[in-house]
C-alpha cells in the first residue's frame, strides 16, 4: 500500500532534484528520505526516479504519478498557509544573517511602531525557505525567484568595499587592490563560496590570515576591532561606525536585492503592510550604502 508520508517525500524530492534538497526541506534524514522512496517504488512496482548527473527526475512512472500527486500536494499546502496565518501571530520574514542585521537595526522598530504593532519573526539562515509551503511570509533574496506562485520585487543593489577599523591601518597599495602584507579576515564554512571570500584570496599571495569565521557579523565585528582588513557589502558595513571604508571593489559585480511572497501571503493585511515597510526601508538603506553616496565618506588612512 501506498504511503502518504512517502509520496510526499517523492513529491519533495521531484520538487528539488535531489534527496538532498528534500531531506533539508522535509527536515529528515537523507537516509529516512532514500527508504522512504524506496517504499514508494516497491508500492508501485516501477522506479520513481532517474539520476541524471548529480540530480534526480522522474522517470516515466514518476512524471505519471506526480500528475496526480502535485494537486493535492498543493491544496495541502495552501492549507498549511492558511492554518499559519489564521491567528494574529508575527509576520516571519527570512533572510540572511546580514539581511537580518538590517533588519533588527532599521526595519523591526518601524514596524512595531504599527498601530497596532507587527510582531516579526526573523529567520535568519543562507537556506532559501519555501514559501509555497508556508515556512515563511516575506524572504529577502540575492537570487530573483522563478516559481510562477512567487510574487518578487526588486529593492536594489547589494555592493562590496574593503573596510578596516580600529588600530589597523592598511599600506597605501590597499587601496588599489594590492593586499601582499596585509592582515586579511577570511568568511569560512559555505561563506568561503561567496564574492567577499574570494576577493581577498585572489588580492594577495603573501597575506595573513588574522581570522577565518563564517558569520559576517563576527568578521566585521573583528574588523572594527582592528584585527585586520574584510570584505563586506557596504550595507552591512555602514551599521558599524568603526569601520573606516579603504576602496569600492569595483570588480565585484553587485547583487540584485529581492523581496519575495506567495501570492496566498498577499491576502492578509498585516503581511501586506509589512511587505511594503520592509520593502520601503530596506530601499532607502539599499540606496545610502551605494558607491556613490559613500564617495564623499573619508576612506582608512595609508601607513
Amino acid at each position: 500500500m501506498l504511503d502518504w508520508n512517502d509520496l510526499r517525500t517523492f513529491s519533495e524530492v521531484a520538487r528539488r532534484g535531489s534527496m538532498s534538497g528534500a531531506a533539508r526541506a522535509l527536515g529528515l534524514h537523507p537516509t529516512t528520505v532514500a527508504r522512504r522512496i524506496e517504499a514508494a517504488e516497491a508500492a508501485i512496482g516501477a522506479p520513481l526516479l532517474l539520476r541524471s548527473g548529480r540530480r534526480s527526475i522522474p522517470s516515466a512512472a514518476g512524471a505519471a504519478l506526480l500528475a496526480s500527486l502535485e494537486p493535492l500536494v498543493d491544496a495541502l499546502d495552501e492549507a498549511a498557509r492558511r492554518a499559519a496565518r489564521g491567528g494574529e501571530g508575527p509576520v516571519r520574514i527570512a533572510t540572511t544573517e546580514n539581511g537580518a542585521r538590517v533588519l533588527a537595526a532599521r526595519v523591526v522598530p518601524r514596524l512595531l511602531a504599527e498601530r497596532p504593532p507587527i510582531e516579526v519573526d526573523l529567520l535568519s539562515s543562507n537556506a532559501v525557505v519555501d514559501l509555497a509551503r508556508g515556512e515563511a511570509d516575506l524572504a529577502i533574496r540575492t537570487v530573483e525567484p522563478t516559481e510562477p506562485s512567487l510574487t518578487r520585487r526588486r529593492l536594489g543593489q547589494t555592493y562590496y568595499g574593503l573596510y578596516a577599523g580600529g588600530t589597523y591601518t592598511p599600506g597605501a597599495a590597499a587601496s588599489k587592490g594590492h593586499l601582499d602584507g596585509e592582515v586579511v579576515l577570511l568568511p569560512s564554512g559555505e561563506l568561503a563560496r561567496l564574492p567577499e571570500a574570494r576577493s581577498l584570496v585572489a588580492a594577495g599571495a603573501r597575506t595573513r590570515i588574522g581570522l577565518r569565521c563564517n558569520s559576517l557579523l563576527a568578521l566585521a565585528t573583528a574588523a572594527e576591532a582592528g584585527a585586520g582588513l574584510v570584505v563586506l557589502p557596504t550595507n552591512l558595513a555602514v551599521l558599524h561606525p568603526g569601520l573606516r571604508l579603504v576602496r569600492i571593489l569595483d570588480e565585484m559585480p553587485p547583487r540584485a536585492v529581492w523581496l519575495v511572497w506567495h501570492a496566498d501571503a498577499a491576502k492578509s493585511p498585516r503581511i501586506r503592510r509589512a511587505a511594503e515597510l520592509v520593502a520601503a526601508i530596506v530601499t532607502e538603506q539599499l540606496a545610502a550604502a551605494a558607491p556613490g553616496a559613500l564617495a564623499g565618506r573619508p576612506a582608512a588612512g595609508a601607513r
